[in-house]
C-alpha cells in the first residue's frame, strides 16, 4: 500500500508533504530482539525503517500511542492489558477488542493539530 501511496505522490509532486504514522501498540508490540548476536528490529523500528525506504524523512514519520487520563490528570499509555487490568477479564467470547479507536482515533488525534497547525501557515484550508 505504501508502495503504491509514494508512487501516487510523486506522480503529484506531493511526496515531500508526506507523513507516515505507525499507531503502536505499546507493551504488546514485539521488541527488538537479539539472536545468534544478530540485532533484528522491533514492530515500531520496521515501521520507521519502512517509511524511510520509501523516502519518508525520520522528522515526517510519526508514532503515537493511545492514553487516557489516568487518575492525577496526567495521560497514560492505554491497552488491551490496561483493559483487562480495569475490567479484571478479557473481553468476552464476540466482542472485539481492537476497535477503531486502538488505531485510526489515535492517528486522527495526532493528524488533527498538524493540519491545523499547517492552515495558519498556509493561510487557507489545506486540502487532501
Amino acid at each position: 500500500m505504501m508502495a503504491d501511496f509514494m508512487d501516487a505522490a510523486r506522480a503529484a509532486g506531493v511526496d515531500d508533504r508526506v507523513i507516515s504514522y505507525h499507531s503502536s501498540l505499546g507493551v504488546l508490540e514485539w521488541p527488538p530482539v537479539v539472536l545468534d548476536g544478530v540485532r533484528y528490529p522491533g514492530v515500531s523500528e520496521l515501521a520507521a525503517l519502512q517509511s524511510a525506504a520509501f523516502g519518508v524523512p525520520a522528522d515526517r514519520h510519526v508514532e503515537v500511542t493511545r492514553t487516557l487520563p489516568g487518575p492525577d490528570g496526567t495521560r497514560m499509555p492505554h491497552s488491551l492489558l490496561t483493559e483487562i487490568a480495569a475490567y479484571g477479564r478479557f473481553p468476552r467470547k464476540g466482542s472485539p477488542y481492537c476497535r477503531k479507536a486502538d488505531k485510526e482515533s489515535v492517528v486522527s488525534s495526532a493528524w488533527t493539530p498538524m493540519v491545523s497547525r499547517r492552515t495558519r501557515e498556509l493561510g487557507r484550508p489545506v486540502r487532501s
